[in-house]
């Protein structure tokens, strides 16, 4: 402990040579000689040669300076020198301490030096002795031996009470009697001791006062006394007052903070500490007033300001040797800002990775009692936010982890709990009924199981059981949740959510057979017909439309739930436009979308429209549809006005209203609430509208295209989005047009064509053959302005190009596209070939082209019979 050695220090240092003997200063009488000795008379004084007085002055040095070592050698040499000097004595006393004090083995220098503090009780250097055996004893752990030795029923302490000479190393003894007593859990002793210090504290400086105020609260702390510990908090404030100790200020506001936390009053407790954020703090207090000023936000649902107050600390302290507790708080509070906006257009998924990284962190160096804590909420992190099959086992890793270091709790429980949901995702519902089961059965009498996990243990535990098929198991849990649900309504509530699980992980067939299953069985449920329509949806999600739609129209028949009439019709007419009954679809969302104009289906009914006038070609039609989900307030919020700004920009595009189509754009890549998966879609669109739109400054037609670039640009940000390699041909395509006025772009639009065309990349054959295309395109304009050879290296280059899409190289005709594509290709070799004059090669790319394009086999034919106008008879095919 730092306060242990600065007693230690204090008294070598305050006390100086106050516990030593001095040297005599009175003048040396006359050395005693056979001629002056008169019988009969007192001794003479015998006075230190002055070669005597020389070497034990330099011993003493050594003595005064600490270095116990080097003094009994000094003292060792000055007795074999002199041995009957009048100083050997004093030599004796004082090399015997040295000795002990200069023993390197803590342990062994205290013994020493209690031994020398009992065999020489009355000498001066005897309180000194124990007081530095105490204070090693303390080091060592040992406060067992420091508060026997610190005895003051005993000498030599108490020789030195009754005269009351040595005060200093009294109250230092006192002190260090309070420590042991701390160490040693007799909090009344320690009390005692440093209220009887206070008798010995006149005259001491203001750090030993502080000293015994800060034991002294600590004592109160332990014995159970919070107001009186409060009490020599402000007390200590007192003495670190300006024109006091205002460098231990810090201090003294944490440790009145901790008394007045103790006393019960945290909101004093916290103005204290909130003292302690002002700058220049020693970063052990910031940290400790970071700590309860954020935990104290968090708590009050302050969480965004406990949020910028932890993460200030972590970049204003990277490297403290002592965050976890900064990162667990903070993994905390980032956690409930998620939960607390979870169900709003405001929440951020991207709280769970950043609170997952901090709890990761936070693990690194926490104490093993946080561990188990840590690791429950880093669980629930991973399993929020699960995407994938790593996050999912990284989930259940940490609740299993959680389970082992957390002591049979509530916490354990919903550990054990959540293990069980990790399994049942990951389609290993035989290990997920042992965590059910034993978190509804293993925690009896623990506080808050049974209220809150139970029922919902036995819920998954029954849905569990049917996935595994285990009969039994699932009778018990049914059984123990119609005990407690007599109309099993939490069962088949639980059933819900588990199919709805299912169809998040697309296995709708999964969930819907459970579902199947438990109506069979309960027929009565009240939940039949909210279970029934669940059924009906998964049979439409699988696609059985048959099925689906007899499901439907059974639901309809019988189902008098009112409020869930509307996903039923909803559902049965999505069925049919997938059916046969496509034309009646597009009828009836229409007469849905005006009878349940405030359910939110209606919004997914006009997006349906939306999208089936786009497809028709209907592109006002399209626009009117996506707009109507903008217009209706009741649906503000919903991811759907987000898609509905987009759908109508690109119908707004398609039917040449530009303007209305930047509005919707603009709109849409300017809200913040817009998913993150909607961007890359909308900047490809703001791309492509810039560069169909006529320019706005005619005397600057490329203005837009360098904005289209921009646009571009932006998609390519979102590295995950497949959109990308269409952006990067895209910017190419821009780069190609601007190449003229800027000649860098004729490298970069080469660089992103061989981009397109890197095999390493996943890309569509039509963005390779559109590559290729631009390739040959640009090395066409770039022969425009190259010397004759280079501009006939060019031009074959770009007939390569056009050949390799033309000939078939790259990409097979599987559609129009891939027609068209080859029919620009063709086109454009055609032409070169022309050129050249190779009007035989040109004939027979026709010919080819004609044949593998039917529908275009006109145009070809045409080409081909101009050729043969131009053509002389002997030198045609």
């Amino acid at each position: 402990m730092i306060w242990v050695r600065s007693i230690g220090l204090w008294c070598g240092c305050w006390l100086g040579l106050a516990v030593l003997i001095p040297a005599q200063d009175a003048p040396a009488p006359a050395a005693i000689t056979k001629t002056n000795v008169v019988a009969g008379a007192p001794p003479a004084v015998v006075v230190p040669t002055a070669a005597e007085r020389a070497g034990f002055d330099a011993a003493i040095r050594d003595f005064d300076a600490g270095f116990f070592s080097r003094a009994a050698t000094s003292f060792a040499e000055f007795e074999a020198a002199h041995p009957e000097s009048t100083l050997k004595p004093e030599s004796e006393i004082r090399r015997r301490y040295a000795q002990a004090a200069a023993e390197r083995k803590p342990l062994a220098a205290a013994e020493q030096l209690a031994a020398f503090a009992r065999e020489n009780v009355a000498a001066p250097l005897a309180l000194s002795a124990t007081i530095r055996a105490a204070r090693l004893w303390l080091e060592e752990k040992r406060a067992d031996l420091a508060l026997a030795a610190l005895d003051f029923t005993a000498e030599p302490l108490a020789g030195a009470e009754k005269t009351g000479k040595a005060r200093a190393e009294l109250l230092a003894a006192l002190l260090l009697r309070t420590q042991a007593a701390l160490q040693s859990g007799q909090a009344a002793v320690a009390i005692r001791a440093a209220e009887q210090a206070a008798s010995w504290i006149d005259g001491a400086p203001q750090e030993l006062a502080y000293d015994r105020l800060r034991l002294l609260l600590e004592a109160r702390l332990a014995g159970g006394a919070p107001d009186a510990a409060v009490t020599a908090g402000e007390q200590l404030q007192s003495l670190t007052a300006p024109g006091g100790l205002t460098n231990r200020r810090p201090e003294a506001v944490a440790l009145l903070g901790r008394a007045l936390l103790r006393a019960d009053n945290r909101p004093r407790a916290l103005t204290v500490f909130s003292e302690n954020l002002a700058p220049g703090t020693p970063v052990p207090l910031l940290r400790e007033a970071t700590l309860q000023v954020a935990d104290a936000d968090r708590l009050a649902g302050r969480l965004p300001a406990a949020r910028v107050r932890l993460e200030a600390f972590l970049a204003a302290h990277p490297n403290d040797p002592q965050l976890d507790r900064i990162r667990w708080t903070l993994g905390q509070t980032l956690f409930w800002l998620y939960q607390s906006t979870r169900l709003t257009p405001t929440n951020d998924p991207t709280l769970l990775v950043l609170a997952e990284t901090q709890l990761s962190g936070a693990l690194t160096n926490a104490p093993a009692e946080f561990r188990g804590d840590l690791q429950l909420l880093r669980g629930w992190c991973l399993w929020e936010g699960a995407s994938g099959t790593n996050q999912l086992v990284a989930a259940g890793d940490a609740f299993a982890e959680a389970i082992a270091l957390l002591p049979r709790s509530a916490d354990q429980a919903t550990a054990n709990f959540k293990l069980g949901d990790v399994r049942f995702r990951q389609g290993l519902p035989a290990l997920a009924l042992t965590n059910f089961l034993h978190t509804a059965e293993g925690y009896a009498g623990v506080f808050g199981v049974e209220s809150n996990l139970v029922t919902m243990a036995w819920q998954n535990a029954a849905a569990a059981a049917i996935a595994a098929t285990n009969a039994p198991v699932a009778e018990r849990a049914l059984a123990r949740l119609i005990e407690r649900e007599p109309r099993a309504e939490a069962t088949g509530q639980g059933l819900l959510q588990l199919n709805s699980e299912y169809t998040r992980q697309d296995m709708p067939a999964r969930g819907r057979t459970l579902l199947e299953q438990f109506v069979a069985r309960f027929p009565d449920s009240p939940m039949r017909w909210e279970l029934e329509l669940a059924i009906a949806d998964a049979f439409r999600r699988e696609e059985l439309w048959p099925l689906a739609l007899a499901a439907y129209d059974r639901w309809l028949a019988g189902g008098t739930n009112l409020t869930l009439r509307p996903r039923a019709e909803f559902g049965r007419v999505h069925v049919l436009a997938h059916t046969t009954g496509y034309s009646n679809a597009v009828a009836q969302f229409q007469t849905f979308v005006q009878r349940y104009p405030a359910d939110p289906l209606a919004q997914t009914a006009l997006l349906w429209l939306g999208d089936h006038y786009f497809q028709q070609a209907e592109f006002r039609q399209a626009e009117e549809a996506f707009t109507a989900v903008l217009t209706n307030a009741a649906w503000t919020g919903l991811r759907a006005p987000h898609d509905a700004r987009l759908g109508a920009a690109k119908a707004a595009m398609a039917w040449k209203q530009y303007g209305r189509a930047f509005e919707s754009l603009r709109a849409l890549l300017n809200d913040p609430t817009t998913p993150a998966d909607l961007l890359p879609d909308g900047f490809f669109t703001l791309g492509r509208a810039l560069l169909q739109a006529p320019p706005v400054n005619p005397q600057e037609p490329l203005a837009p295209v360098s904005d289209a670039l921009d646009a571009f640009k932006a998609v390519t940000t979102f590295t995950n989005s497949p959109l990308v390699p269409e952006a990067w041909l895209a910017m190419a395509d821009c780069h190609r047009q601007l190449a003229g006025r800027t000649p860098a772009s004729f490298a970069a639009a080469n660089e992103l064509y061989l981009r397109v065309l890197d095999p390493r990349h996943t890309v569509e054959p039509w963005l390779r053959a559109g590559a290729k295309l631009g390739l040959g395109q640009l090395a066409l304009q770039e022969a425009v302005t190259r010397p004759p050879d280079e501009a006939a290296a060019l031009t074959e280059a770009a007939l390569n190009h056009f050949l390799d899409v033309a000939l078939g190289k790259l990409i097979t005709v599987t559609g129009p596209l891939e027609a068209n594509v080859l029919r620009d290709a063709g086109f454009q070799a055609g032409l070169l070939l022309e050129a050249r004059q190779d009007l035989a090669g040109a004939d027979a790319l026709y010919a080819r082209l004609g044949s593998e394009l039917p529908a275009l086999r006109s145009q070809w034919e045409e080409r081909r019979a101009k050729l043969k106008a131009v053509t002389p008879a002997a030198d045609r095919p």
